[in-house]
């Protein structure tokens, strides 16, 4: 299976019901509950685009503001538009409860290493917390107004076909203690938010609504963030999976110029990727759609459109002209990129999605790493996929019974080579700007069992950042834990504050080796060998 339907089939499986998982209870809050404590205080009244609306402050200070809209409803004649300004509404709207979900496949049960705090289970268009109204962001902060703390805007994941801002483990009320206002934001998905087709003119339609979903919320940012303590000059977006995809469009779309100045992408990374033309994704629609112009489309309800998605869910962005120009490896050498720092990089469990080695035995669905290969097989692999120079770089013991670990270093390697590659392209026209590289390597807790089978899995790294360790899936966290997510937080708002980390060295284009920071049970620098450095930057190249 390719990187590419590896990557859109991760969340089609993720909705899909879980079987034989235990130790499953019910997520502790879903979008569109309130926050459930009696006499809860309520913040003062803040000024927005649209109103005024005013949120809750928990018992440590942390103001939250959820569910506030930045734009219009995107059902009925504002589908497949670009997003129209938000309706102005009277009196005080209390934002204490997340608004609904984009349209999506029900999420209703946990799904390989993705348990209940990853996924928004049990939200639907029937009980009214999934709807085509879904373009609203939240706010933590423990800033007065005007105290122009560093700001970070959060793009969740999802394969760009399911998530939301409002889940669980993407909430700010811990990493807002460390002196940043923290924002996460819904956008449309799927079929919603990717669809490039012609109406009955045959005038084209840009596919690119989500990203312009998330250039709508960036400059309702820069608007109001002054009023939650935020500074709209200082914004660093952040994201995992296909949330780190968009961000990449971002960095090479004109029409985010301005709109932030850092970027953390976290577990994808776009370069050298090739992007649709929009000519290319109209055909894909018609060859699905036949006859059925925007105008069919837009007469079918919510969920008629989403039973369109069993047989084709578009979910990339499309090079348009206008929201995207270029593809980010041409943007950056052609320099139209927007100049800002970038932190990139990789877990360990990314390798059955982005790691170049293949190897049988895998997982039809990215939810397992593989457990064992023989030296026989891991060697044969290796010279059929990279050629015979890579079976001397990563030696194996011909005698053992498993050379697994072997295989995963090779694809960690990997990753960090590839991110690297990143920083060559962006050095090129971009030198003044900061490139800072990572891995990380720690399995996340819980059972034996399920630590074997997904270790450090595919956004199982985002807590860490965060510094939020749920209790929802009563996962065994240690010391051990909070430390790493108490040093991984600091490292994230001290690139958000000023672009660099203390003690972690950036990436130098055509150093001798790449440099990283790399997340075990500690955090610490660390380098490639030269020669696997060379081999890997030969292979990228290609």
């Amino acid at each position: 299976m390719s990187n590419f339907s590896r990557r859109s089939v991760l969340v089609a499986g993720a909705v899909a019901a879980g079987a034989g998982l235990t130790n499953v209870r019910p997520a502790q809050a879903a979008p569109g509950q309130n926050p459930g404590k009696k006499g809860v205080r309520m913040t003062p009244a803040v000024k927005v685009t649209g109103g005024v609306v005013r949120g809750y402050v928990d018992d440590n200070g942390v103001k939250t503001f959820k569910g506030i809209r930045y734009a219009a409803s995107t059902h009925g004649p504002n589908r497949w538009r670009a997003p129209q300004p938000v309706p102005r509404w009277t009196g005080i709207k209390e934002t204490t409860a997340f608004g609904p979900i984009a349209v999506q496949n029900p999420a209703f049960a946990p799904f390989g290493p993705w348990t209940w705090e990853y996924l928004d289970t049990n939200m639907t268009l029937e009980n009214g917390l999934m709807s085509e109204d879904c373009l609203s962001l939240n706010v933590w902060t423990t800033a007065n107004p005007n105290a122009r703390r560093p700001v970070i805007v959060y793009i969740h994941g999802g394969a760009n076909t399911s998530g939301s801002g409002g889940n669980e483990v993407y909430t700010g009320e811990k990493i807002v203690h460390k002196g940043v206002v923290y924002v996460t934001i819904n956008y449309r998905v799927g079929i919603f938010g990717f669809l490039a087709h012609k109406d009955s003119t045959g005038n084209e339609v840009t596919g690119n609504f989500a990203i312009m979903d998330m250039i709508a919320a960036l400059r309702w940012v820069r608007d109001n963030i002054r009023a939650f303590g935020g500074d709209p000059g200082n914004v660093t977006v952040a994201g995992q999976s296909a949330g780190s995809m968009d961000i990449q469009t971002l960095i090479a779309s004109p029409a985010a110029a301005g709109l932030f100045h850092r970027a953390m992408t976290m577990s994808a990374n776009s370069i050298d990727s090739p992007v649709s033309t929009l000519a290319q994704a109209q055909a894909r629609a018609s060859q699905s759609f036949g006859s059925l112009t925007l105008e069919h489309l837009r007469a079918l309800s919510s969920a008629q459109v989403q039973a369109l998605t069993a047989s084709y869910n578009p979910s990339s962005p499309v090079i348009d002209g206008q929201v995207v120009t270029h593809s980010l490896t041409d943007a950056y050498l052609s320099g139209t990129a927007n100049r800002v720092d970038l932190m990139i990089g990789n877990v360990n469990g990314d390798e059955v999605l982005f790691g170049p080695l293949r190897l049988p035995g895998g997982s039809p669905l990215p939810i397992g790493q593989v457990q064992s290969v023989t030296p026989a097989v891991f060697e044969d692999a290796v010279r059929q996929q990279f050629g015979a120079h890579f079976v001397d770089l990563y030696p194996v013991d011909p005698g053992a019974a498993n050379v697994i670990e072997t295989a995963r270093q090779l694809n960690a390697d990997a990753m960090v080579a590839r991110a690297a590659r990143q920083g060559d392209v962006r050095a090129r026209h971009y030198a003044d700007r900061t490139t800072l590289i990572y891995q990380f390597a720690h399995d996340v807790p819980d059972t034996p069992e399920r630590m074997a089978a997904y270790g450090a899995f595919h956004t199982g790294d985002v807590g860490y950042w965060l510094n939020y360790f749920s209790d929802t899936w009563h996962r065994p966290w240690t010391a051990v834990d909070h430390r790493l997510g108490d040093v991984m937080s600091d490292h994230l708002v001290a690139f958000a504050t000023r672009g660099s980390v203390p003690g972690w060295p950036a990436h130098v284009a055509g150093a001798p080796a790449d440099r990283y920071m790399h997340y075990t049970d500690t955090a610490s620098p660390s380098v490639l060998d030269q020669a696997r450095t060379a081999a890997w930057e030969a292979y990228w190249a290609r």
